[in-house]
């Protein structure tokens, strides 16, 4: 039941992510708690190691010490709740895109409009339309390229 979930989670915690292979680093931003809160455990639950953001200098800030983190590295994916706030969600991402040209950010949308598709496409971003199911989502976060503890590997 939801305590073996919970002690699952707890020792998910505590396993570095080299252990598990196919584990990304998500890092899940939005001013939406709960949608962030849902999220962030719909993720976890699959295994990647999950740090949330609610304020977005707090999220800059995060990005530029994963950058240099030699422990565990940068984060695979940011996932992004644009629903609410598409403009806002495209400055961050430009923003994000001088620290990290290469982070794969997904953005969750709602109807969002062609001239927002398009900055969003051009500033490398993915759109997922909300509602989205578990599913779906964890298929697009995991389908990003080599989880960082293996990039760090590699490169060592």
């Amino acid at each position: 039941g939801m305590d073996t979930n919970r002690l699952l989670h707890e020792l998910a915690e505590q396993f570095p992510l080299s252990l598990r292979p196919h584990a990304r680093r998500v890092l899940v931003s939005g001013a939406d708690s709960s949608l962030r809160r849902l999220c962030a455990a719909v993720i976890r639950a699959d295994s990647h190691g999950v740090v949330e953001s609610a304020d977005d200098a707090v999220l800059m800030e995060q990005i530029r010490t994963a950058l240099v983190d030699p422990v565990r590295g940068r984060f695979d994916v940011l996932l992004r709740d644009a629903r609410t706030d598409p403009s806002a969600a495209l400055a961050l991402l430009a923003c994000v895109r001088r620290l990290d040209k290469a982070l794969p950010v997904v953005l969750l949308v709602k109807r969002p409009d062609d001239i927002f598709r398009r900055n969003a496409h051009r500033l490398g971003a993915v759109l997922l339309d909300a509602p989205v199911e578990s599913k779906r989502l964890l298929t697009v976060v995991a389908g990003f390229g080599i989880p960082s503890a293996y990039r760090r590997r590699r490169a060592a």
